[in-house]
């Protein structure tokens, strides 16, 4: 059975256009990938300076992971009394910060795209004699 030349110009010229897709789109989602990691830093350093400035402390945290379920997940975040620099007044098991995935890529600041803070497992120093959540205007007092 042997191949007309045609039809080998043909199987080369799909071969061709194959690798050339192939390329093109390694290449798309290579790019896709560098600014997604990109806007996932800004993300993080913009809701760790958020937070810093609408509750008016330092805070520090082991770990923030993006999740490809919409939210940035952040463990052990540790909120300092305003006072005494050193002092925990606030510990967070786990903090998920939700944000829309579409506003996320469109938007040119990261945090304009958060939805949603959840909260699990609150831990709070007893020791403090009141705290004033400065974003809720809620007063907590201890005796």
């Amino acid at each position: 059975m042997s191949s007309n030349p045609i039809q080998l110009k043909w199987r080369f010229l799909e071969i061709l256009i194959l690798l050339i897709i192939i390329t093109l789109g390694t290449l798309f989602v290579q790019q896709v990938g560098t600014r997604l990691d990109r806007r996932m830093e800004e993300l993080r350093t913009e809701v760790v300076n958020m937070l810093e400035a609408r509750i008016g402390r330092r805070i520090s945290y082991e770990s923030i992971s993006p999740s490809i379920f919409g939210y940035l997940g952040i463990r052990e975040l540790i909120v300092y009394s305003q006072n005494d620099q050193d002092a925990v007044l606030l510990r967070i098991n786990r903090l998920k910060v939700y944000y829309d995935l579409f506003q996320f890529l469109s938007s040119r600041a990261a945090v304009l795209a958060l939805s949603e803070i959840q909260i699990l497992r609150i831990l709070m120093n007893p020791k403090l004699k009141h705290y004033q959540f400065p974003c809720q205007n809620t007063l907590m007092k201890f005796s």
